[in-house]
């Protein structure tokens, strides 16, 4: 889950991911949609974003600012006081990935770390 994601990122010393600029989201996006075809399965990664503190308020986690740069599919982030935790997917044909708030315990939720 989320929050569980969040941890083993900093047990290993870095900090939930935070996609800030289209760069660093089409990198997350072709190794999300590349694993699909791999794996037989759908990959959902752990991103830190979230608006816990404050419904509508998103921001990332590790460093606290407010986003910036946004990638959410169509009808997101839905407007759900249980969903307040960001996860990436495959949407469409699966060509793409992009952002989807989803309840903070959401098991299909594989975390992404990067260095602080």
């Amino acid at each position: 889950d989320w929050d569980t994601s969040e941890s083993m990122c900093k047990a290993k010393g870095l900090q939930f991911a935070a996609l800030e600029n289209s760069r660093e989201n089409a990198l997350v996006s072709d190794f999300v949609v590349k694993r699909a075809p791999v794996t037989n399965i759908s990959v959902h990664v752990c991103l830190g974003g979230t608006d816990k503190k404050s419904e509508g308020q998103w921001h990332w986690v590790a460093s606290n600012k407010p986003l910036t740069y946004t990638n959410w599919a169509d009808r997101e982030p839905q407007n759900n006081t249980d969903y307040n935790c960001m996860m990436m997917a495959p949407v469409g044909d699966n060509t793409k990935a992009k952002w989807q708030s989803n309840e903070c315990d959401n098991a299909q939720c594989r975390p992404l770390c990067q260095s602080v």
